[in-house]
């Protein structure tokens, strides 16, 4: 891996230059901060137990508890309990759960807790931000969550959509890897479609994804779950919307902050694999047996006895060579632990973090890095994931009337992962473990170094062959995405109560990724080296373009007991997309990665697509009283993924509140019992708009057989 210093200052010429050096002149300054530099590498961990109640006595689910000045973190389960691992004692925990009061406690022992959060009457005057606007959290009459933003720094993840676990009521967050930079699938109150659907994600009001998004960089999360909040984006609001707010910087003095995460990953289950080798043969042999009525492995009963031997003394473990089938070959009797062959108990992950922030009242500008670094599971060869994230933010305050904006962000990954079976599978290394393929009485490497691939005592490859190829190094794929994204705002106020809003978005994103296959080594008979797999290079590469527009107005007048927020405006998006694949194999060399250097079979495809959105949305809420709260919303949208006669639709919604606890008389029979009592009801349609871009046109498929005939594969349709 290149010098991450070097690599750096080698990013695209699309980074402003700016950046850099802004950063590393302020650094230079009186300003810097007392920063927070969380650095936990202390594997003897104890674990910490409790509970967290509300003030009445009632369990509090999802409540976050951190460990200060360390990555340590837990959330509570459905009746309240939750398990900590914590670094030391005396140690310093921080109970946080939305709408409560946030406590630090300093714990002496490990003797069980528990913890009463009061309710922050605060709370209630929060600003909610939702579609195209703001609102207080006591008036809102749809269903929107927040999340608690503090707690997304402190774990040491990849991204903020792994932050978002267990943060806010509804919000599922499925990992469908453990490998590290694959984004989890997230949903809003389970599945409501029979193709799944995921929800809408807005970054700073333009699509985006959470993947790409600096945890540190996060201001607020709303997550808009039904319809009467959802229907102002229209057609793409059927699975639920997520808003996410960047940091502002503040006025005043220049402020530094850096940060370092160090963390110590480990899987969440580890497999129990059997590794008796007397034991493994005999249940495989024996299934077989009364399957087929032959052996799977071929050992005969002096082998098994061997192999009993072995399993009462595994030093005992070797590789004989004896003549089988006419010939002399390698025969097993190994104690072999595969899962822990292939891969490390644990691995590290590094986090760099640094802003810059400060300006007058005119100008103010924000700046921040962040680099994520990880190690692979894989214990044969190093995998590894990198991630860099920068963004620069100037907001400028022209008259009182009049401000713009700013805000950029440039993301770049890589990732490398290797493998190896004769399949050129590159994701799946576990199923390859899964069957018998994989016995304890094989050894990974026989004596004269040749990885083992098969034996001929049956007619199966161990492990699929995998071992032999992450052995040998060459058999891998890397992946880089680079994207960039720029939002220009303006920003009106022509007369009081009157803000017009407008922003114009751009994104462009580059993707390659290639795959290498190599011939893999491998020995049956003694000091004969044969050769498996394929040889090939395969190359892919898309870039993608995406605009957007918005253009809104909002008007606020408060008349006597009556309030009215009226807002409407218009949104526009496009999206462009092109691909290109090609593949040629036989390269005349294992460690050089061309095209230019294979010798046949080369074979090339492609692809281009587009799809464009257009609608007209509104918002109307009113409100009597503090206590009678009525929101219309709407927006009437289209869609270039349906024929032309069908591309439009109109999705209003209706939500309404009523804030009991503000009525006297039932102040007067309850008290200060509470604090909010508030019923709302919603209703409203939404539209789906997740299809195939030209999937209302008739269509065949075309294709490559896999055949050669006369020097050229056929196409077919």
């Amino acid at each position: 891996m290149k010098n991450k210093l070097l690599q750096f200052f080698e990013l695209p010429a699309l980074v402003p230059k700016f950046l850099v050096t802004i950063t590393l002149l302020l650094y230079s300054l009186n300003y810097l901060n007392a920063a927070d530099v969380p650095l936990n590498t202390d594997f003897d961990q104890q674990k910490l137990t409790g509970t967290v109640l509300d003030n009445t006595g009632m369990p509090l689910p999802g409540a976050s508890i951190m460990e200060v000045n360390t990555t340590n973190g837990a959330s509570s389960d459905f009746d309240g309990n939750f398990e900590l691992n914590v670094s030391q004692l005396p140690a310093v925990i921080k109970i946080s759960y939305i709408g409560f009061t946030t406590q630090e406690i300093t714990i002496e022992s490990l003797a069980p807790i528990q913890v009463q959060l009061q309710a922050d009457n605060n709370a209630l005057d929060e600003v909610v931000v939702v579609g195209y606007g703001e609102t207080s959290r006591e008036k809102l009459s749809t269903a929107v969550s927040t999340v608690n933003t503090e707690n997304l720094e402190q774990r040491p993840v990849a991204d903020v959509t792994s932050s978002l676990q267990g943060l806010s009521p509804g919000l599922n967050v499925t990992q469908s890897t453990g490998k590290i930079g694959a984004e989890p699938r997230i949903n809003i109150r389970g599945f409501t479609s029979i193709n799944g659907g995921t929800p809408l994600i807005l970054i700073d009001g333009i699509e985006g994804s959470l993947s790409n998004l600096n945890p540190s960089d996060v201001e607020s999360i709303s997550v808009l779950k039904d319809a009467g909040a959802a229907a102002i984006y229209g057609a793409r609001g059927s699975f639920g919307v997520v808003l996410v707010t960047t940091k502002n910087a503040d006025k005043g003095n220049v402020q530094v902050n850096l940060g370092v995460t160090t963390a110590i990953n480990s899987p969440t289950m580890n497999t129990d694999f059997l590794t008796d080798p007397f034991k493994a043969v005999s249940i495989v042999d024996e299934a077989f047996r009364n399957n087929s009525g032959a052996s799977y492995t071929g050992y005969t009963e002096e082998d098994m006895q061997a192999l009993y031997e072995v399993s009462q003394d595994p030093s005992l473990a070797r590789v004989i060579i004896d003549q089988r089938n006419g010939r002399d070959q390698y025969v097993h009797y190994g104690y072999t632990d595969w899962w822990n062959t292939f891969f490390r108990k644990t691995y590290p992950t590094q986090i760099y973090n640094a802003s810059v922030s400060g300006g007058s009242e005119k100008i103010k500008a924000y700046f921040s890095y962040r680099n994520f670094q990880s190690q692979g599971i894989l214990k044969v060869q190093d995998d590894y994931y990198d991630k860099y994230n920068l963004r620069g933010k100037i907001d400028i305050k022209a008259t009182d009337w009049l401000s713009f904006s700013n805000n950029m962000q440039y993301n770049s990954s890589e990732d490398l992962e290797h493998s190896g079976s004769q399949y050129g599978n590159y994701s799946n290394l576990w199923g390859s473990l899964i069957w018998v393929h994989a016995l304890p009485s094989y050894v990974p490497v026989n004596p004269d170094g040749g990885a083992l691939w098969r034996t001929e005592l049956n007619n199966y490859t161990i492990g699929d062959g995998v071992y032999a190829g992450l052995l040998q190094g060459t058999t891998k794929q890397q992946t880089n995405n680079n994207e960039f994204s720029n939002i220009a705002s303006v920003e009106l106020k022509p007369i009081k109560g009157v803000t017009l809003n407008a922003n114009y978005a751009i994104r462009r994103n580059e993707y390659s990724r290639f795959q290498r296959s190599t011939r893999i080594p491998y020995s049956i008979y003694p000091e004969q080296l044969d050769l498996m797999g394929n040889d090939y290079l395969n190359e892919y590469r898309t870039e993608s373009k995406y605009d957007a527009l918005n253009v809104y107005g909002e008007y606020k007048g408060y008349f006597g007991d009556h309030n009215v927020k009226a807002t409407i405006g218009f949104n526009q998006e496009t999206f462009i997309t092109k691909s290109i694949n090609a593949s040629k194999q036989n390269l005349i060399s294992n460690d050089l990665n061309s095209l230019g250097l294979a010798t046949s079979n080369p074979t090339t495809s492609g692809s281009a697509s587009e799809w464009a959105l257009q609608g007209l949305f509104y918002r109307l809420s009113y409100d009597y009283k503090d206590k009678y709260v009525a929101e219309f919303n709407g927006r009437y949208d289209a869609t270039s993924r349906f024929p032309s006669a069908y591309r439009w639709g109109f999705f209003p919604s209706f939500s309404g509140a009523w804030l009991a606890n503000k009525e006297q008389f039932i102040e007067n029979a309850t008290g200060e019992t509470f604090d909010l009592l508030k019923f709302r009801a919603s209703y409203g349609s939404l539209g789906n708009q997740n299809i195939g871009n030209y999937a209302y046109f008739p269509t065949l498929p075309n294709g490559l057989y896999n055949y050669v005939l006369n020097g050229s594969r056929l196409n077919y349709i």
